[in-house]
């Protein structure tokens, strides 16, 4: 493979990393919105309902209504610290992600800059042939004449 070809390689690499580090990225962001979605409606049921068990005592609710009101704050509390963790796991989850991108987007960056320096304009590449051309010595008898055999 010459110069031209293993750049070209190099850019298209570089640039499909760039591109799945950006995708990786898009989809953590998602996760870690809905998850923080998720922790946000389920704090606002908790206050909801730790109001309900205020209201359900002074409203004289039996014993047992109430212990069932604390039942369910307890299991709303468990329910939240999982959420809470999710929340953290994919707030890492994001930042990895997000550093990846840059790593992947600096490099494809500069192994673009570095091609478009070291990638011969088409007029070159027309110049370079017909020297080559040139200088064999039945080139030109062959190109003008070929098709006379």
């Amino acid at each position: 493979m010459d110069k031209f070809g293993k750049e070209r390689t190099d850019l298209d690499i570089a640039r499909r990393q760039e591109s799945k580090a950006y995708n990786e990225m898009a989809f953590r962001s998602q996760q870690a919105k809905e998850q923080k979605s998720q922790l946000e409606a389920l704090l606002e049921y908790k206050n909801e309902c730790l109001d309900g068990l205020a209201n359900a005592r002074e409203s004289g609710l039996t014993p047992a209504h109430v212990r069932e009101y604390q039942l369910l704050m307890k299991h709303i509390s468990s329910i939240v610290e999982v959420v809470e963790y999710k929340v953290n796991t994919s707030q890492d989850n994001l930042d990895k992600a997000q550093q990846t991108w840059q790593q992947k987007n600096e490099y494809f960056e500069k192994v673009k800059e570095a091609s478009k320096k070291d990638t011969p304009r088409l007029d070159d590449i027309i110049y370079e042939d017909e020297e080559e051309t040139a200088k064999k010595p039945d080139a030109i008898e062959k190109k003008y004449y070929g098709h006379l055999g």
